[in-house]
């Protein structure tokens, strides 16, 4: 297999195995860039609908859609902003946040499982690709 190949093949098993952990949501109440959007607020912290356009790189009508509805499923809220009171701040709720936090639990856990399975030298294998894979993204 040349390299063009094997740099293909590994980055279409990835985005599939992305796409099917992205799948193991508690809730579908919410859609997946809504949990991406959440997921930014929980590890980041808050933010403003500005912040969060730009880091999701969408329009801020689309960021505004986003944040209604996960206001309106609980997940965030809008606060002024104490500095400015013209701003608006979004932050997680503890709704939110228990979300997050039971969704990396139920991810995690469909990970151990499918490594389980795996020979004790197929999981060598994965730690090994795991720490390459973090070193390409680090480079």
């Amino acid at each position: 297999m040349s390299i063009e190949d094997a740099a293909r093949q590994f980055r279409m098993e990835v985005l599939r195995l992305a796409r099917r952990i992205g799948e193991d949501r508690v809730t579908d109440v919410i859609g997946a860039a809504q949990f991406e959007v959440l997921t930014h607020l929980h590890d980041r912290g808050s933010a403003t609908p500005g912040e969060l356009a730009r880091l999701e790189s969408v329009t801020p009508p689309a960021i505004n859609r986003t944040v209604n509805a996960l206001e309106s499923a609980g997940f965030v809220r809008r606060i002024g902003d104490p500095d400015d009171g013209r701003r608006i701040i979004v932050e997680v709720t503890d709704a939110g946040h228990a979300l997050i936090e039971d969704t990396r639990r139920q991810r995690n856990a469909r990970m151990r499982a499918e490594f389980a399975r795996l020979s004790r030298e197929d999981r060598a294998a994965f730690r090994r690709v795991t720490g390459l894979m973090a070193e390409m993204l680090r480079g």
